[in-house]
């Protein structure tokens, strides 16, 4: 019964270990995924304040006022802000969600620290399986020498 509750303890462990890195890579992967889509929010805005300049400044040049009903130009700059607006929005709510699902650094560290502990009862019970094989094999090279001394005398 010992060796089904030790098997028993050897799959729960393993299953564990594969539940912790699964679940490590998909924190790592997510938090990659909050960085590039935090840059490309801040790239895109910095894009649309130049077109918002150029537009602008193309608007002045039509003699449109840009501050309400001006013209076709200001139409224009008026729609390309309302749709800023909403992907702007839509950004903030992504990364918050995604942030929001994302383990924090101290859980990440944890998951690190745990699947380390594991990896080292690992490489300690291998060491010791190694050990107990030499032992073996050692003590089977001794009594093949003393089946060999015991046949030469005969």
């Amino acid at each position: 019964m010992a060796s089904l509750s030790t098997n028993m303890a050897d799959h729960d462990e393993m299953v564990r270990k594969i539940e912790l890195s699964v679940e490590l890579k998909f924190a790592k992967r997510v938090a990659v995924l909050v960085k590039r889509l935090e840059k490309h929010y801040k790239s895109r805005n910095e894009q649309f304040e130049i077109l918002d300049t150029i537009i602008t400044g193309v608007a002045f040049d039509a003699e449109e006022d840009t501050l309400g009903e001006g013209g076709p130009i200001t139409t224009i700059l008026n729609a390309a802000h309302c749709i800023n607006d909403a992907d702007n929005k839509f950004i903030e709510q992504t990364i918050a969600n995604l942030k929001n699902e994302l383990p924090g650094e101290a859980h990440i560290h944890k998951i690190q620290s745990e699947l380390s502990a594991i990896s080292e009862r690992d490489k300690a019970i291998d060491k010791l399986f190694e050990e107990s094989e030499d032992e073996e094999a050692t003590k089977d090279e001794e009594i093949i020498k003393e089946e060999k001394k015991e046949e030469t005398i005969k």
